[in-house]
C-alpha cells in the first residue's frame, strides 16, 4: 500500500470534510492517508511540524488544500526523496491572502512571506516537476477577475502541471475523482 499525508487548511483540522473526500478517493486508488491538526497561524512551527512528519515516516505524495497547499510547497522534503505534491485550491501567497482578515498580526503574514520568499527562491527544476494543481472554476474564495492571475502565479513558480476542476474551494468527491489521478498519473505515481 502506498501511502499520503494530508494539510488541511485554515479554521480546520484533522476532521476535514476535505480530507476526509480525499481520503475516500486516495483509499481508492491504493493509498493510505495520515490526517492531522496542524496550528495553520503558525507558519514555523508548522512548516517543522510537517517537516518532522516526513522524515519520520514514508510517503509517496502530500496532498494539501487551500493554507495546507501552502505548506505543503514550504516543505522541505528529507533527502533522498521521491515524495510528490498534490496542491487543491492553495493559497500561494498566504501573505496576502490573509490580509483580508484584520485578525491576522503582521508578524505571522511576514512569516509566511518569508517561507514562500525561501521557497521560490530555492525550488529547483525537479521539484516543480513533483507538483500539481487542482483548482476550482468556481473557488468562491477567489473573484473572477483574480483566478487567472492567480493560476498565473502557481505557473510562474511552479510549471504548468495543473487541472481546472468544475468545482468551488472545497471541491466535491466527483471533482477529486477526476483530478487525483489525473495528478497521480502526471507525477509518474500511478499508470
Amino acid at each position: 500500500m502506498r501511502h499520503a499525508l494530508f494539510i488541511h487548511g485554515f479554521n480546520s483540522d484533522e476532521h476535514s470534510s476535505t480530507g476526509a473526500k480525499v481520503k475516500d478517493v486516495l483509499n481508492k486508488l491504493g493509498f493510505s492517508t495520515m490526517i492531522k491538526t496542524f496550528d495553520m497561524l503558525n507558519p514555523v512551527k508548522t512548516k517543522k511540524e510537517i517537516e518532522e512528519i516526513l522524515k519520520n515516516n514514508s510517503f509517496d505524495i502530500i496532498v494539501g488544500h487551500s493554507l495546507g497547499g501552502f505548506y505543503t510547497l514550504v516543505a522541505e522534503l528529507p533527502a533522498p526523496s521521491n515524495i510528490k505534491k498534490i496542491i487543491i485550491n492553495p493559497s500561494i501567497s498566504p501573505e496576502n491572502d490573509l490580509k483580508k482578515l484584520a485578525s491576522i498580526k503582521e508578524d505571522i503574514l511576514q512569516d509566511f512571506a518569508t517561507l514562500n520568499e525561501e521557497k521560490r527562491k530555492n525550488t529547483t527544476v525537479e521539484a516543480k516537476s513533483a507538483v500539481f494543481a487542482l483548482f476550482g472554476k468556481h473557488d468562491e474564495l477567489l473573484k473572477d477577475e483574480e483566478r487567472k492571475p492567480y493560476v498565473n502565479l502557481f505557473l510562474e513558480y511552479y510549471g504548468n502541471n495543473y487541472i481546472m476542476l468544475d468545482c468551488t474551494h472545497r471541491p466535491d468527491e466527483e471533482s477529486l475523482n477526476i483530478g487525483i489521478p489525473q495528478a497521480l498519473r502526471t507525477l509518474g505515481i500511478i499508470d
